[in-house]
């Protein structure tokens, strides 16, 4: 066990087996065996739901989110550090995934924090309910956005 692992706490040590279990089952195989989708334009056919929904049965996906709206609870000491911990053992498998996770814990930490309690109300069921709500199939794709601006000027 190196210096890193002794500073974890039991549960980040299970929530990062439950991602790398994640990532070595549903998200490596399924890059490897689509690496060509990375390419396409169409938004839909870039990352299947069913990653998104398989991110969501494992909890990770609604990690910012407060327990009584159906969130999965964390540490508010260890929050951040459990979030990093998390989204580079996703990038591993595909960092346009991460990118999209990440963009739901920063949105669900802000309404959390900042919003009034009425937002929190209208946002954090919708967020839940979803899997793919905050999480365009191509939120995380830098390539994507820039052969867009490229096609646009005819690059």
């Amino acid at each position: 066990m190196d210096t890193i692992d002794r500073s974890l706490s039991e549960e980040q040590r299970m929530m990062r087996a439950s991602c790398r279990a994640f990532v070595n089952d549903f998200v490596t195989p399924f890059i490897r065996k689509n690496w060509q989708r990375e390419w396409l334009m169409d938004p839909d056919a870039r990352l299947p739901r069913a990653i998104l929904e398989q991110a969501d049965r494992i909890g990770i996906r609604t990690l910012g989110v407060p327990e009584e709206f159906g969130g999965v609870p964390l540490d508010p000491a260890h929050e951040v550090q459990t979030f990093a911990l998390i989204s580079e053992e996703i990038a591993r498998g595909d960092s346009g995934l991460s990118d999209k996770l990440v963009q739901i814990w920063k949105v669900s930490v802000l309404l959390r924090n900042v919003a009034p309690r009425h937002l929190q109300e209208l946002w954090f069921p919708r967020i839940v309910k979803d899997p793919g709500f905050l999480a365009p199939p191509t939120a995380g794709s830098r390539t994507t956005r820039r052969r867009r601006r490229c096609r646009r000027a005819r690059c």
